[in-house]
């Protein structure tokens, strides 16, 4: 029970101090993804039940997440993986309906381009944060569980030790940082890791048109938000 209540404690005085920080991380390629994706939406909609159109669409939507709240590479395995039987069914769907030809060919030139970006631009923010605090133990948050080993082995590859990576859940426990680092629209993740903090210092590392709504500090006390750039394209969230 007196850890409960030092737990309670320390999240309040947190909450007190809570500085939110948003990194806007830019890709044209990821967002001409996103805006293809829905442009294919809208030609096959009179088609949304057929179960090609299904596949074609589940395929794109799942890369498009994955490569929007990882570190990895766009060409990495553990994100390519996403794209499974892709080229196949494209393929069968341009001749099905043709009115969709021309957006997949256009959506298959703009994934051959982002596999040729080196660097994941989210990971260049995190590098940045990570050595501007390179003494403090700083975690950081998932949403893709399935590619933590990677991420890890990714961190691991350019000295980031002093990163440990958590799920959303570990963070309504006894975990606290110095520093937490949440990667991907802050909508994707539970209320408690901005209104229930474990550290005084949140880093929301997002695509600049992915912006979610932040309601923080609302449990115990108010809190203090430092936008670093503004949201684009609300209508892509």
């Amino acid at each position: 029970m007196s850890m409960d209540i030092e737990q309670a404690t320390r999240i309040y005085e947190l909450c007190n101090e809570l500085q939110i920080e948003r990194h806007k991380a830019a890709c044209s390629e990821l967002k001409a993804l996103f805006i293809k994706v829905r442009e294919l939406e809208k030609i096959v909609s009179d088609f949304a039940d057929d179960r090609l159109v299904q596949l074609v669409l589940y395929v794109l939507r799942k890369y498009r997440f994955k490569c929007s709240v990882n570190l990895l590479s766009f060409n990495h395995q553990e994100l390519l993986c996403a794209l499974k039987d892709f080229s196949r069914h494209s393929k069968l769907l341009k001749s099905v309906f043709p009115a969709s030809k021309q957006c997949l060919v256009d959506i298959e030139a703009t994934i051959e381009g982002m596999t040729k970006i080196e660097v994941n631009p989210l990971f260049e923010k995190v590098l940045e944060i990570a050595r501007m605090n390179a003494k403090q133990r700083i975690g950081m948050v998932l949403k893709d569980g399935s590619t933590t080993h990677a991420t890890r082995n990714l961190l691991d590859d350019y000295g980031l030790h002093n990163i440990e990576l958590v799920s959303p859940y570990q963070l309504a426990g006894p975990n606290f940082f110095d520093r937490i680092i949440v990667l991907g629209s802050s909508s994707l993740f539970p209320e408690h890791i901005f209104n229930s903090p474990r550290s005084r210092y949140i880093d929301l590392v997002e695509y600049e048109w992915l912006s979610g709504e932040l309601i923080a500090g609302s449990l115990f006390a108010r809190t203090y938000v430092v936008p670093v750039a503004q949201q684009l394209n609300k209508q892509l969230n």
